[in-house]
């Protein structure tokens, strides 16, 4: 048994090739319902964990504004590759009510469109976002080196969304909420 869950499924194989098997398929008269089936609710990822993350935050910090740190935009895990990844989907979605920075030292800020150059920073401010979304586990976030530098990027009462449940709440010293 291999434990499937959606989530932020970008990249070329997974997010786009499934298309071309099914259209290959519905020609040769077979319709493949799992394939689409699956694609269907994984496209719909980023908006779940940008709704997720909103209501949250509606719920438990009463603030105008709010400003997110992005922890990884590549789309997956420890490469630099950051085509058809979803990570922007979820941008786009919270940029529109929040302040969002986004933070990857896996890749180059001149992989990025205009528009995510902007919000891209190499240093977090100290003290500052009051919501950090993990949405790549790259080895570099989960080094206890990492927990340390995040606590001093957000407030004590910031909220931490892991959407791969990588994190380590006890090496974080705060709760994490696992979407």
């Amino acid at each position: 048994f291999i434990n499937f869950k959606p989530g932020l499924v970008g990249g070329h194989c997974i997010g786009v090739d499934p298309y071309y098997l099914a259209y290959k398929s519905k020609i040769e008269g077979y319709k493949p319902e799992i394939i689409l089936s699956g694609r269907k609710i994984n496209d719909q990822m980023s908006t779940f964990y940008s709704k997720k993350i909103s209501d949250f935050a509606n719920k438990n910090l009463k603030k105008e504004k709010l400003k997110i740190l992005i922890l990884g935009v590549s789309f997956k895990e420890n490469v630099k590759d950051i085509r058809n990844s979803k990570a922007f989907d979820v941008i786009n979605k919270l940029e529109k009510k929040y302040q969002v920075h986004i933070f990857d030292p896996v890749i180059e800020k001149n992989q990025l469109k205009d528009k995510y150059k902007k919000i891209y920073i190499n240093n977090p401010k100290k003290n500052f976002y009051d919501i950090a979304v993990l949405l790549v586990s790259h080895d570099f976030f989960l080094k206890k080196i990492f927990y340390k530098k995040l606590n001093k990027y957000t407030k004590k009462e910031s909220l931490i969304f892991d959407i791969k449940h990588n994190l380590d709440s006890k090496l974080l010293g705060k709760k994490i909420i696992r979407l």
